[in-house]
């Protein structure tokens, strides 16, 4: 390489600047990252599952192998795989990793249809749904409260209309399922004395109201002009609180109704669970986010909506958070953070150790800070999770990066020249090809590691960048 060419082109100042603007921006981006605290990948997978309550293994097998052969034709298939047990089985579809698995579901679905014919009536229609790093769990990040005085009907409803609406505000969540209420149902209160002199039971009331939408003939009824007229059971739909109007039998050409022997009211069912927090009914709003969210970003977000949210509320009604699990990503994350600086850290004093120079040592710390800087940039662009595995990733990095920078800078107070740079780039590369190998691993595998493997990319090719011009300008 010619040294006086490139300083020639590229003077030492303008150098550091073009570096200082690359670490800004790469400082902008670190609030976009989606830290998350394991894999948030998914497979490119499909899984059609289904439920025969009590069917033997024989015969669910039976089935599943109907489905894999329908489902074999499918192009792009990689791999199928089915498991059958007692009451129920499914079939994994692994496809290749080019394949676009919005239209593979709909490819799957549409067969799945056309074979729904031929399947037993016993067994339930079989359900798609996609494989994740994360064994198929679906776990929310946020789970908070409303409660009040009032019953969870209520509660319920101010929820619906006043609390999910505002929070659906929040860009990046995925759904919010509301737990802990307890319906209102209607409920037919009877005198048994009156069932008794009517010679009815309970079972004829029932079967009344089970009956809407059918005939049925009660007998007949003198009208005012004398003749005789049928009598049949209503045939429509009938409000509820109209029930009291219908005909339950006909005794001695008597048309007795409903409303003589009992009465209809709307009422709370009887609850299966009681939750309270300070005496007060308690109705529980499960928060998800969407995949590749920030969910420590979110959660801020989202404590700040609740701010707005707790002013509007009714006298008497409160909502609080019950669980973040946001607050354990961010213990974990600055534990790890803390392993990563004390790594640091170490790494520095063996340095100066080393080199006995402080400005050998402010060098490389300029340097490893601007790499992980002008990093955080890609991480966003390529869509890098930080998790712990990536987060492992940058500290393995550290040693290799300073290694780097530590070549560069004895070579220059030696030798003037930047010649050692194609050693440098030489070793780096066989450190890359060996992370190769996690690309020709399975995919469940793959998922786990694939970020951890685009940390390592990233760091050690920006450091041969920062080793080629950031520190011969420096």
């Amino acid at each position: 390489m010619n040294t006086s060419a490139n300083r020639k082109a590229f003077s030492p100042f303008s150098v550091i600047v073009v570096f200082l603007a690359l670490m800004i921006i790469g400082i902008a981006f670190i609030p976009e990252l989606n830290i998350t605290y394991q894999p948030d990948r998914t497979l490119p997978q499909l899984r059609v599952s289904f439920s025969w309550p009590n069917a033997s293994p024989k015969v669910i097998e039976d089935e599943t192998s109907k489905i894999e052969g329908v489902l074999g034709k499918i192009n792009q298939v990689k791999n199928i795989t089915s498991t059958s047990s007692v009451g129920s089985g499914y079939v994994t579809l692994e496809f290749d990793k080019t394949a676009d698995l919005n239209q593979k579901r709909y490819e799957v679905s549409t067969l799945i249809r056309q074979l729904r014919s031929n399947l037993p009536e016993g067994m339930s229609y079989p359900e798609i749904s996609t494989s994740d790093a994360n064994e198929d769990e679906d776990v929310s990040f946020m789970v908070l409260t409303l409660n009040a005085s009032a019953s969870t009907y209520y509660i319920e409803k101010v929820a619906n209309q006043q609390v999910i609406p505002m929070l659906l505000k929040i860009k990046g969540l995925s759904d919010i399922r509301l737990y802990g209420s307890t319906p209102f149902q209607w409920e037919v209160e009877f005198d048994p004395e009156l069932l008794k002199n009517y010679s009815l039971s309970p079972g004829e009331i029932s079967s009344v109201i089970n009956r809407l939408g059918d005939k049925n003939f009660l007998g007949t009824q003198k009208d005012a002009s004398g003749s005789f007229i049928p009598i049949l059971a209503s045939t429509t739909f009938v409000e509820p609180q109209d029930w009291g109007s219908l005909p339950i039998a006909n005794k001695g050409g008597r048309i007795i109704k409903l409303s003589d022997v009992a009465t209809v009211k709307l009422k709370e069912s009887p609850p299966t669970s009681y939750y309270r927090i300070n005496g007060k009914n308690t109705v529980n709003l499960v928060i998800y986010a969407a995949r590749g969210e920030n969910q420590i970003k979110l959660s801020g977000e989202l404590l700040d909506q609740l701010e707005v949210i707790r002013e509007k509320l009714p006298l008497g009604y409160s909502v609080q958070v019950a669980s973040d699990s946001t607050e354990f990503i961010r213990e974990e994350l600055t534990k790890i953070g803390l392993r990563t600086l004390f790594s640091l850290l170490i790494l520095l004093v063996f340095v100066l150790a080393v080199s006995r120079s402080f400005r050998v040592l402010s060098i490389l710390t300029i340097s490893l800070f601007a790499n992980l800087l002008i990093a955080c940039m890609f991480y966003y662009l390529l869509k890098v999770e930080i998790n712990i595995y990536s987060l492992a990733g940058i500290t393995v990095s550290f040693g290799i990066i300073i290694d780097n920078s530590i070549i560069m800078v004895t070579h220059l107070q030696k030798q003037k020249g930047l010649r050692v740079f194609i050693s440098l780039l030489a070793a780096t590369l066989t450190t890359l090809g060996a992370l190769s190998v996690v690309f020709f691993l399975k995919e469940n595998q793959k998922v786990l590691l694939i970020d951890f493997t685009y940390v390592m990319i990233i760091n050690l090719s920006v450091s041969l960048i920062v080793s080629l011009f950031l520190v011969p300008a420096l």
